[in-house]
C-alpha cells in the first residue's frame, strides 16, 4: 500500500449518550484526549442531580482507536456490558476471568451504564480507502465473531431494594436458577454465562438448547410470587479472548428484555413470559415456533429497525 494512502486511514472513537439526563449528547475524538462523567459542574457529561453518581464517577482516556475506562474511586462503580467495574465489588460467577477492578480497554459497540444514563462506545474509519490488507494480525487471542443464541433471564422487581432480606432472597433465587441450569441438558451448549445488575446474561452455541432451557424455565417458575421475564434471540456477538461477549447484538437483547408487555396473558393477567425475535423464532423447529403467538412491533432504543416479537407465556407453555 502507498505510504501516503495508509496515512489517510485513519479511525475515530465516538462517545453517544442514548440515555439518562444527559441523553443525546455526542463527543469525536479523532486524536488524543480525555472525558470525564460525574456530578461535577465542569465533568465533560455532567450528572448533576443523581446523588449516586461520584463528583467524578469515571475517566475515558482516548487515544484513537484507543478507548480506556478508568474508574475515578467512585462509589458505586458502573456496569459495561452487564459486568461491574469499579465501586464495591459485584458478585461474578466464580469459573469466570477476574477482570481489573476499575480499568478496562473498551471496544467498538460497548456499553457503560450507570443508572439511568447509558453510554456506547463507537470505533471507526474517518477518512480515507480501507486498505487492501489488514495490517493486524489476528491470532488465537483475538476479538471473534460468531453467531449464538442469546437468552437474558430478569428477576423480580420487588427484589432490587437496599433492604438485608431482599438481597438474601435475590441471592437465593439466583442461585436457584444456577442450579438448574448446570443441571439442564442444554448446559452442554452454553458457552458464556455472566451476572446483570438484575439477572443473567447467557450465549448458546444453538437455538434449540437456548429455547429449551427457557421453555423449562417457564414452564417451572422460580419464583412464584411475580413474573420471570425472558428474551431469546439469534445474532452474531464478539468474542474477546477472555470469553465474554459484547457487540450490537447483546444490546439488542437488553432491548427486548426492556420492552413490557402489560397483559401477557390473552386474558389481561400477568404471567412469566419469554420474547423472541424473528431471528430466534426462524432457528427453532416448526412445531415450536407455532406455540408463540405475536406480541407485535417495538422501535428499540438505539436501532433504526422494527423489531417484531412474539410471546409465549407460562399458561400457553402449561
Amino acid at each position: 500500500m502507498p505510504e501516503n494512502e495508509r496515512k489517510m486511514h485513519t479511525q475515530s472513537v465516538e462517545i453517544h449518550v442514548t440515555a439518562g439526563p444527559a441523553r443525546g449528547r455526542s463527543f469525536v475524538f479523532e486524536k488524543s484526549g480525555h472525558l470525564i462523567f460525574g456530578r461535577a459542574p465542569d465533568a465533560h457529561i455532567s450528572v448533576p442531580d443523581d446523588q449516586y453518581i461520584s463528583r467524578r464517577h469515571f475517566e475515558l482516556s482516548i487515544n484513537p482507536p484507543t478507548c480506556i475506562f478508568r474508574d475515578l474511586g467512585s462509589i458505586n462503580g458502573v456496569f459495561i456490558n452487564g459486568v461491574h467495574y469499579g465501586g464495591p465489588p459485584s458478585g461474578q460467577d466464580d469459573s469466570s476471568p477476574q477482570p481489573p477492578a476499575n480499568e478496562l480497554v473498551l471496544d467498538d459497540g460497548d456499553e457503560i451504564v450507570v443508572r439511568e444514563t447509558r453510554i456506547t462506545i463507537a470505533i471507526r474509519p474517518t477518512s480515507g480507502p480501507e486498505p487492501a490488507t489488514s495490517i493486524i494480525a489476528h491470532t488465537q487471542g483475538s476479538v471473534q465473531d460468531r453467531e449464538v443464541a442469546l437468552l437474558v433471564l430478569t428477576i423480580p422487581q420487588s427484589l432490587h431494594n437496599a433492604s438485608p432480606q431482599s438481597e438474601t432472597l435475590f441471592s437465593s433465587l439466583i442461585g436457584a436458577i444456577l442450579t438448574r441450569i448446570k443441571r439442564h441438558p442444554a448446559s452442554q451448549a452454553l458457552l458464556f454465562l455472566k451476572y446483570l445488575e438484575k439477572g443473567l446474561l447467557m450465549a448458546f452455541s444453538t437455538m434449540a438448547d437456548a429455547g429449551d432451557l427457557a421453555q423449562d424455565l417457564l414452564e417451572s417458575p422460580a419464583h412464584s410470587n411475580e413474573p420471570i421475564r425472558m428474551a431469546l434471540h439469534w445474532g452474531v456477538v464478539r468474542t474477546r479472548p477472555n470469553g465474554d461477549i459484547f457487540g450490537r447484538e447483546v444490546h439488542r437483547v437488553y432491548r427486548i428484555e426492556g420492552v413490557r408487555i402489560p397483559e401477557s396473558e390473552p386474558d389481561g393477567s400477568k404471567s412469566d413470559y419469554l420474547l423472541i425475535t424473528q431471528q430466534g423464532l426462524a432457528q427453532l423447529p416448526d412445531a415450536e415456533q407455532r406455540t408463540f403467538r405475536s406480541a407485535g412491533r417495538f422501535q428499540l432504543e438505539g436501532f433504526d429497525d422494527p423489531c417484531e416479537l412474539w410471546i409465549l407465556t407460562k399458561n400457553e407453555k402449561g
